[in-house]
C-alpha cells in the first residue's frame, strides 16, 4: 500500500514539471469571409436523403441559411435564419402561428363586470382627484406645540 502511494506521488511530481501543452486560438481579428455551402443526408448510408442544409455569409459577417428535415409525422419541416448586427432571426415552419380570429370573446357576465370595474375605477379616480389637502393646516399646527414654540 505505501509502495503504491510513493509510486502515485512520484508519478504527480514527474507529471506536473512537465509543461502544459499549449493549444493555438482560433479565435481571429481578421474581416470574415464570404462562404457558401450546402449539403443533404440520410439515416441509412446510400438511402435518400432526409436532411438538407446551406448557409453562405458576407464580407460584412452577415450570415444566412437554413435548414430542412423530415419529421417523425413524415412532415416536411423547414428553418430559415438571418444573424447580423441586430441579432439571430429564425423563421421556421415548426412554429406556431397566431391566429387573429380565434381569440376568445367576453360572454355577457365577463362584459358587464369589465363595465362595472371600469365604472368604479374612473369614480374613484374622480373621488381622489377632489381631495384637498390643507398644507398650511399642518405647518401652523406644528408651529403652536410646546416644543417648537421653547425654541
Amino acid at each position: 500500500m505505501e509502495k503504491n502511494i510513493a509510486l502515485l506521488l512520484v508519478s504527480v511530481v514527474v507529471c506536473s514539471s512537465f509543461p502544459a501543452a499549449q493549444f493555438p486560438t482560433t479565435t481571429t481579428s481578421l474581416a470574415p469571409r464570404p462562404f457558401k455551402y450546402a449539403f443533404a443526408s440520410g439515416r441509412v448510408p446510400g438511402g435518400k436523403p432526409d436532411r438538407y442544409t446551406q448557409s453562405e455569409g458576407d464580407a460584412n459577417g452577415v450570415i444566412r441559411g437554413g435548414y430542412a428535415y423530415l419529421d417523425p409525422n413524415n412532415e416536411w419541416q423547414k428553418v430559415e435564419y438571418v444573424a447580423d448586427d441586430n441579432g439571430f432571426h429564425v423563421d421556421s415552419s415548426a412554429l406556431p402561428i397566431a391566429n387573429p380570429v380565434a381569440h376568445p370573446r367576453d360572454t355577457y357576465a365577463v362584459a358587464k363586470a369589465k363595465a362595472n370595474h371600469e365604472n368604479l375605477y374612473q369614480r374613484i379616480a374622480l373621488t381622489n382627484s377632489k381631495v384637498q389637502v390643507a398644507p398650511n393646516a399642518l405647518h401652523r399646527q406644528l408651529q403652536h406645540t410646546a416644543a417648537v414654540s421653547s425654541n
